[in-house]
């Protein structure tokens, strides 16, 4: 997604360049400095991307997977070119934990959070770690979205409309904290 817009991009650049030269002399410099506009542009955006492997290390890994036109990667039948770059979460719960305390994000029952776990979570992911502590005793949600996601999870058992009761004082902790935590999202430097 971000090389498309960056070709994109740059390509306005060479073409609003060529069209104010009159002469059309300038269109082959300009085709140069479009490559070395293209490799310096990517050279930054790599970075960025080990920044943000390098500053995620521990709760996230990336992976990169390019898909080229002439080669054997495919999305629906069809070669894209596209590059996807995604990310899996590599847990900092032991593994007995997570079998005790099954989801996405175990910590939230298994330990106390700090702002460390929550500061690079979207949105969804906040709203995510929040509630997959009361599923893990239980409570069925008013909210479609979440009680969807939480029906294709297969450890999930809705059976209940209050379970406060029910969470130990590390999850009780961890709901008020991830309640005050306020969302600003976060890109590496």
């Amino acid at each position: 997604m971000i090389k498309p817009l960056l070709i994109l991009s740059v390509t306005a650049i060479l073409f609003a360049s060529c069209k104010n030269d009159m002469g059309g002399n300038n269109c082959a410099t300009t085709t140069d400095s479009l490559q070395r506009e293209i490799a310096s542009r990517d050279s930054r955006i790599n970075g960025l991307l080990d920044s943000l492997k390098s500053a995620t290390a521990g709760s996230t890994a990336m992976t990169t997977t390019t898909e080229s036109s002439a080669g054997s990667s495919t999305e629906n039948g069809n070669s894209t070119g596209k590059t996807f770059y995604k990310i899996k979460r590599v847990h900092t719960v032991p593994a007995d934990l997570r079998a005790k305390y099954p989801g996405e994000f175990p910590e939230g029952s298994a330990r106390v959070l700090t702002e460390k776990d929550l500061k690079f979570l979207s949105e969804w992911g906040l709203k995510v770690i929040l509630n997959e502590i009361y599923a893990r005793h239980g409570m069925r949600f008013t909210d479609s979205d979440l009680q969807n996601h939480f029906n294709h999870q297969g450890w999930y058992k809705g059976n209940a409309d209050d379970v406060s009761g029910k969470l130990s004082p590390t999850e009780r902790r961890n709901v008020a904290f991830i309640k005050a935590y306020k969302y600003t999202p976060q890109i590496p430097a």
